[in-house]
């Protein structure tokens, strides 16, 4: 916070950052993924896919990190359920959001 003084009043000048909401959607469906990057884009986040949770994981052993994760349940390769746990076993801390479209 920058202030500056003008005749013995002090004013206080606050620069105010906004961070865009980092997403990484994790789904084995493109047309659920896709309607999940439209939401994002929407709201003025910025998204990355995976098609299946083993994708999820090595994008995280490669040190990308997200704000929140929206995993679906099932999918190939490795389920929503077991990617969940692998990354809490990796101490990724990202909000990790189970979603399902049955």
């Amino acid at each position: 916070m920058a202030t500056k003084s003008t005749g013995g009043i002090e004013k206080t000048k606050s620069t105010e950052v906004k961070k865009k909401l980092n997403v990484l959607i994790v789904d084995d469906d493109p047309s659920i993924r896709g309607l999940h990057e439209m939401i994002i884009k929407r709201i003025g986040g910025i998204s990355q896919t995976a098609k299946n949770g083993e994708e999820a994981v090595i994008l995280h052993r490669g040190g990308a990190s997200f704000d929140l994760i929206l995993m679906d349940k099932e999918m190939p390769e490795r389920d929503g359920v077991s990617t969940t746990k692998k990354l809490r076993e990796m101490k990724v801390t990202s909000m990790i959001v189970g979603v399902t479209s049955l």
